[in-house]
């Protein structure tokens, strides 16, 4: 019976709360939108040391943006993964660049465009020495405007944290972004992160996790 209870309680306990700070988190006091739409314009840089990316925005139409993105000699780039709202198309303007679709190694060169569908595994990167340079052309757009406000917040806390990645501060810092920040490891299920970021959200917000970048905040030192 003292077995029992010794696994009850603290049960009890947990779910109370995760039942209360998901209420006041997600309906009762949830954090203040953002106009995603006009939060660039042209000229604005999404820049990540980690990636080796280098992207600026070259128009903006409502929930859409254009950038031109510049990757770095031996550029790693991000860890494969996925989108689930929007397809994303590579054009080479210059260089070569290399891609993993669903682990699956491409090369892209100059002139060339490779279209990644949404839900589709995939992570850009440079092998080569020098630059490559993607520019979409026929008016197609990078990302939404709310993936990209994303990016630009998230790409600074990742330089800070170096080699030294934590996953667990990625995991809370990506919950307080939402569904809004539409990337998605490959390989767990999407379900399953949609629902850790649903119910850790709370707990970051409450130990100091923004929705925004500022530089210096305890949990991004």
């Amino acid at each position: 019976m003292k077995t029992r209870t010794m696994f009850l309680v603290p049960a009890i306990i947990i779910t109370g709360y995760l039942a209360i700070s998901i209420v006041l988190h997600h309906y009762l006091f949830p954090l203040e939108k953002i106009d995603y739409a006009s939060y660039f314009k042209p000229g604005d840089q999404l820049n990540s040391v980690a990636e080796g990316f280098n992207q600026t925005v070259v128009s903006v139409e409502g929930e859409w943006l254009d950038s031109r993105l510049v990757i770095q000699p031996h550029a790693p780039g991000p860890p494969e993964h996925v989108h689930t709202e929007f397809d994303e198309t590579f054009t080479v303007k210059e260089g070569v660049l290399s891609v993993l679709i669903n682990g699956e190694h491409k090369l892209i060169r100059a002139g060339e465009s490779v279209l990644i569908p949404k839900g589709t595994a995939h992570k850009p990167f440079n092998e080569s020495d020098h630059i490559v340079i993607v520019e979409n052309q026929d008016g197609r757009k990078s990302f939404p405007t709310k993936f990209a406000y994303y990016l630009k917040q998230l790409y600074p806390v990742i330089d800070e944290m170096g080699k030294d990645i934590s996953l667990l501060r990625l995991t809370l810092q990506m919950s307080v972004y939402g569904n809004d920040m539409d990337t998605w490891i490959a390989g767990p299920p999407i379900g399953l992160q949609r629902a850790i970021r649903f119910t850790v959200a709370p707990t970051a917000r409450l130990l100091g996790y923004k929705n925004y970048y500022k530089p210096g905040l305890r949990v991004q030192r």
